[in-house]
């Protein structure tokens, strides 16, 4: 019976989710006006509130040290970048933190405007 069998075009957007789903990079924008719409994406989805300071992670370093030069050069928003930590699964981690007083300020009047 050939109802059983995925062709043409569902077979597509299946191996295409597939792909996306195993996909864990970032991929950052190399024009500046989306650079800054990716950027701003990822902060109002990885922060719920704002205190003394901001942490995002990843499993991959190389998402949050991309994105740490997108705060700077975009919003000059300092941050750093850990060399990984394990979580209490031994799965290991790495960590963007926005600690500096200016810098979280900066974030929050950045974050109010786009969520406005």
């Amino acid at each position: 019976m050939e109802s059983n069998i995925i062709v043409g075009e569902k077979k597509e957007k299946l191996e295409k989710a597939l792909a996306s789903f195993l996909d864990c990079h970032w991929h950052f924008p190399e024009a500046e006006k989306q650079l800054k719409g990716f950027v701003l994406s990822i902060l109002t989805r990885k922060i719920s509130r704002i205190k003394h300071r901001v942490i995002i992670c990843s499993n991959i370093r190389e998402n949050l040290l991309a994105l740490s030069a997108g705060l700077l050069s975009l919003f000059s928003i300092e941050s750093a970048v850990s060399n990984g930590r394990f979580n209490w699964v031994g799965a290991r981690h790495f960590q963007l933190a926005i600690q500096k007083k200016q810098s979280i300020e900066k974030l929050k009047k950045i974050l109010e405007k786009e969520r406005d």
